[in-house]
């Protein structure tokens, strides 16, 4: 729209173009303005065929409940129509206003710069008798005649640049005129027409034009979350920032659809996702309990009861060893068969006390080699803290675990994605315990084993509602195409079956 002409702008008085905008491109505007206004009242005509009862467009007991709200809408929107009217009626008024300013403020301009090349002209003329002389050459006749001709031509140029300051000056004296009887136009009705835009609805809106890019940076920030916790799985900073982010997007969508500002299909999903991120929270929580109780006892009751096997296999096998000679056990030199065996090579045990000492020293060795594989085993397990425990100081040792594991070990876990880690976790002590203690895996409950996919799937499906949902559809948004998933469209602004062409 702007199309400020170069120019000496100061002989008239002004630094730059006064008129920098062309009646031309007022043409989009008023375009722009007549399209909402038509479209405003064709939405009028439509929710008015719904208040007087057009069972082609709603019926049913719902339908009923509408027509009188419809009806009120259908006022107000009216209204509205007219004001976007008045609008475009006020700049047609201006426009060619604005054409006449532009056109006389350039003639002006035109005029000031010949009149300002004749000045420059007329005073380069001769001037004799301003001009310093010898005393013994008197002027002349002619002399005289010089310097009047000069004086002459100078005023004759400065009263054209005058005439063309005056000229502009009047054009644009028109030209306020004509802005001040658009914008008078444009506020005529506002006293009469009942709609109201008071300071609080001004505020409300401005909050809502935040909110609005908050949720909207929440989502990309959401989706990078998503991407990090997929990249470098298991980070509990990541899982809180997640839940933080679905939290605040969910409120601020719960104000804009209260507001009517946005799409209650927003705070169903995010209610939903948190909803879910709740059960995970909780199975989260048994489960890191159940992971501590073993830790932190080191196998409890498992680890005392092989304690207490060795401790029977011990005496039984030194029961045993106590009837055998004091040196049975030393080395044995080459037998001489031709003199009497030595009474300490002689064994007192039964062949069933042998195979019995035979065994009780493979458990011993068993039960020893096993509590000492458990012990380190045990001493090397710690617990991560849940991500709502960040201010630990075990917390951020593990997250810098997990870059370890990534990228200096190359180990990725894909059950850290899935959030279901804690239960793998879980298995691996209890694999342990029965393996090497003899005891008896945990029994999860079934909550605790449903809760992570449940935590799993309440932010996934918050991060889509946040990315993804829809609140106002144009033919170029490409979630338009979801057909399933559009808000309800009673106008049929973009359906193949327009009921606006129906009038």
């Amino acid at each position: 729209m702007s199309g400020a002409r170069d120019g000496e702008w100061n002989l008239l008085g002004h630094d730059s173009d006064p008129v920098p905008a062309t009646a031309e491109g007022l043409d989009g505007i008023i375009s722009h303005y007549r399209d909402i206004a038509q479209a405003m009242t064709d939405q009028a005509a439509l929710l008015k065929r719904i208040g007087d009862g057009d069972v082609r467009l709603l019926k049913g007991q719902a339908a009923d409940a509408m027509r009188k709200r419809a009806r009120e809408s259908n006022e107000a929107l009216s209204k509205v129509a007219d004001r976007y009217t008045d609008v475009k009626d006020a700049l047609v008024g201006y426009q060619p206003e604005l054409r006449t300013a532009r056109t006389l403020t350039g003639q002006a301009l035109e005029e000031a710069e010949a009149a300002n090349r004749e000045l420059g002209h007329a005073e380069g003329m001769p001037d004799p008798v301003n001009e310093d002389r010898p005393e013994d050459d008197p002027l002349t006749d002619e002399d005289r005649q010089a310097s009047s001709d000069r004086t002459a031509a100078i005023g004759k140029a400065e009263t054209k640049i005058a005439d063309a300051k005056d000229k502009s000056d009047r054009a644009l004296e028109a030209l306020r005129g004509a802005a001040e009887r658009a914008a008078a136009k444009i506020r005529e009705n506002w006293g009469d027409d009942g709609l109201h835009h008071s300071w609080q609805e001004a505020l409300r809106h401005r909050i809502a034009k935040v909110l609005k890019k908050i949720v909207e940076i929440l989502g990309y920030i959401g989706m990078a979350l998503a991407v990090l916790a997929i990249l470098i799985p298991g980070l509990g900073i990541v899982t809180l920032l997640g839940v933080v982010v679905t939290v605040l997007s969910t409120i601020a969508s719960t104000i804009l659809a209260a507001w009517g500002e946005g799409s209650w299909l927003s705070v169903i999903i995010g209610v939903v996702g948190i909803a879910f991120i709740g059960v995970g929270v909780v199975a989260t929580r048994a489960l890191k309990g159940l992971q501590s109780i073993k830790v932190a006892t080191r196998g409890g009751g498992w680890r005392d009861a092989a304690v207490d096997r060795l401790a029977a296999v011990s005496r039984l096998r030194e029961t045993l060893r106590a009837r055998l000679p004091p040196n049975f056990s030393r080395p044995v030199p080459p037998i001489n068969f031709s003199r009497p065996m030595p009474a300490w090579r002689l064994n007192p045990l039964s062949p069933a006390e042998r195979s019995l000492l035979g065994s009780l020293d493979r458990q011993f060795h068993t039960i020893t080699q096993n509590l000492n594989r458990w012990d380190d085993f045990i001493g090397n397990t710690t617990v991560k803290p849940p991500f709502w425990k960040f201010y630990t100081k075990n917390f951020w040792s593990v997250e810098k675990s997990r870059f370890g594991d990534v990228f200096v070990r190359g180990s990725w876990r894909g059950d850290r994605v899935l959030s279901v880690n804690d239960i793998t976790d879980l298995k691996k002590i209890d694999l342990n315990i029965v393996n090497l203690l003899g005891g008896a895996p945990a029994k999860i409950p079934l909550y605790a084993k449903l809760g992570p996919w449940a935590f799993s799937f309440g932010w996934i499906t918050s991060l889509w509602g946040m990315a993804v949902t829809p609140t106002n559809f144009s033919p170029n948004d490409l979630r338009s195409t979801f057909d399933w998933w559009k808000d309800a469209d009673y106008s049929g602004l973009y359906s193949e079956n327009n009921v606006m062409d129906d009038r």
